[in-house]
């Protein structure tokens, strides 16, 4: 199985480098700007902003499909800078395979051993850390515009099952024609087909900041290109998929790189990484604070928790005294009746906390003191979103329980819950 797969790579690229299909983009040299976090019509299902100094591995795998290598050769080069991960190639950085030239630095969702081809080098654990089947998926990065690399946003199935390896290539930018694949590879998926598409694009992804990203359902895929749609593929892989982003030096069909030392570190910059579930207005949508954008009002200062918390952080609000706020923007996706409630963390330093929308208050003010720290929950009465779209949401200190040292308020999640559901 190993050399069929081979063979039919190198026939798939040489299909691929025969297409030839112009976009012509709107834009030039000038970065694309960031989408906002909340999307109309979806629900944040999992994001990474690259706003740190370390890399999330509750999310990220810093090694590329290391069970067909030694751990060395496998482990990703990166660095953080201006908001943004840098996945790197170094001089001195070892190649994937002894004796073969191919450099990688990739991160992934997910590892398990045969999760993507047959090459074995040594067992690894199953660790699936963000699998998800179907949704929005979306990056924002800058590329590498040189022959001999290729940098790409791409998934293969878990495998669960043998058979669970479809791969989708969400963008996978190479050479240095400003080359692009949009491709579905069946692998031995025997309900896929292959369909593979390129493009040349008119700008030049290497020197400014684009988006790319995939929607999809259980009938078809879709590639968006700065949030104009590229290309559809009536067809789609029925089972959870790992998420990877990569660069390469040397793959093998892309042409030879020049490695000249003083053109090295190459770089692959990703501002963000976004994924999204569809809402429909049957379903209760659950937003955690902490992946929430945020305003606080003035001279007050908030920070995350993530001890115990329902998605694994929680938002402390630093507030002293009455009238201070924060405004969280929350996406109502659908029209309908809804019951808002706000799950929190009480605390003996909390404050009573009224909640408005677009200016009007709705519900009983939240009184968060307790005692001893524990997470609670409050509920509005129905409320009516006839419009959907992103809201303001503002908790606002009224006062304070006679028995609490402080005002702060501790913001755990806000849910959506549709009138008739429980």
């Amino acid at each position: 199985m190993k050399k069929v797969k081979r063979f039919f790579v190198l026939f798939l690229t040489a299909s691929l480098l025969l297409l030839k299909g112009v976009w012509m983009s709107p834009v030039s040299a000038a970065d694309v700007p960031a989408n906002p976090l909340q999307k109309e019509g979806w629900i944040l299902d999992r994001h990474d902003e690259f706003n740190g100094t370390s890399l999330d591995t509750s999310l990220w795998i810093p090694s590329y499909l290391s069970y067909r290598t030694t751990e060395e050769r496998a482990a990703a080069r990166y660095t953080f800078r201006d908001g943004c991960l840098v996945l790197r190639i170094d001089r001195e950085q070892p190649t994937y395979y002894p004796g073969n030239a191919m450099k990688v630095s990739s991160i992934q969702t997910g590892q398990r051993d045969y999760l993507h081809k047959d090459d074995f080098n040594h067992s690894t654990p199953t660790k699936m850390n963000y699998t998800p089947k179907y949704g929005y998926f979306e990056i924002r990065a800058k590329t590498v515009n040189q022959t001999g690399y290729h940098c790409a946003f791409w998934t293969t199935g878990v495998r669960d099952t043998p058979t669970q390896e479809g791969e989708i290539d969400i963008m996978e930018q190479f050479g240095n024609a400003r080359r692009n694949n949009f491709n579905l590879i069946k692998w031995d998926d025997p309900n896929l087909t292959d369909n593979g598409y390129a493009v040349t694009f008119s700008f030049d992804p290497s020197a400014e900041f684009h988006i790319y990203a995939l929607e999809w359902d259980g009938t078809s895929i879709k590639f968006y290109v700065d949030n104009v749609l590229m290309r559809t593929v009536n067809q789609s892989p029925n089972y959870a998929a790992v998420f990877y982003l990569s660069i390469y030096e040397n793959s093998g069909w892309t042409g030879t790189a020049d490695t000249s030392s003083s053109l090295y570190p190459r770089e692959f910059i990703i501002d963000y990484f976004r994924a999204y579930k569809k809402a429909d207005s049957s379903s209760t949508i659950k937003y955690e604070a902490e992946n929430l954008s945020r305003t606080l009002s003035s001279g007050i200062t908030s920070d995350v928790w993530n001890d115990g918390a329902s998605g694994g952080g929680w938002v402390k609000v630093n507030s002293n005294s009455v009238g201070d706020y924060v405004d969280f923007t929350v996406n109502v996706p659908a029209a309908g009746n809804y019951k808002v409630v706000t799950g929190y963390r009480s605390a003996p330093t909390r404050g009573i906390a009224q909640l408005s929308i677009g200016g009007t208050n709705h519900g009983s003010p939240i009184d968060m003191y307790q005692s001893s720290a524990t997470f609670k929950e409050a509920t509005t009465g129905n409320l009516y979103f006839g419009i959907v779209g992103n809201k303001t949401f503002r908790y606002r200190i009224t006062g304070k329980n006679s028995n609490s040292s402080g005002y702060d308020m501790g913001i755990d999640y806000i849910k959506l819950v549709p009138s008739d559901a429980s």
